[in-house]
């Protein structure tokens, strides 16, 4: 490293690129896409547009609701490719406008009723200070 504060192998190879392409070809060049994304932005906005007009189960997969797993099916039912990692589906879902939601699981059994009233009563003790548990 010198004066550029790159290795020697980096500098070699701009060399090489301004002999082959002058200044060119060492100016930074736009991408269309990244260099490994899985699908074309054509093919993103038709699961986008699928996922705002259908439901899971529109397009022939099970569910009401668009999930990872849904998702993963429908992009190998269209285009027979597949993501490696989930959080590449996150990021589709996220550019289709959706987002990813985990379940929050409430017992069917709960009376509302008696959490609203449980929960003033806690207050009401913790306000005062007094405040007495049992095991």
């Amino acid at each position: 490293m010198g004066i550029t504060a790159k290795s020697l192998s980096a500098v070699e190879n701009w060399i090489t690129i301004f002999n082959q392409s002058g200044l060119e070809g060492l100016m930074t060049k736009k991408r269309g896409t990244a260099p490994n994304a899985l699908l074309t932005r054509e093919q993103k906005d038709k699961i986008a547009e699928v996922t705002a007009n259908n439901k899971p189960n529109g397009v022939g997969l099970t569910g009401e609701f668009w999930n990872i797993p849904r998702l993963r099916m429908l992009v190998k039912k269209k285009f027979g490719k597949e993501y490696q990692s989930d959080e590449s589906y996150r990021r589709l879902l996220h550019f289709c406008g959706l987002s990813y939601q985990k379940v929050e699981f409430v017992d069917k059994r709960r009376d509302e009723q008696k959490a609203v009233e449980f929960k003033k009563m806690l207050q009401t003790r913790l306000k005062k200070g007094a405040m007495s548990m049992w095991w």
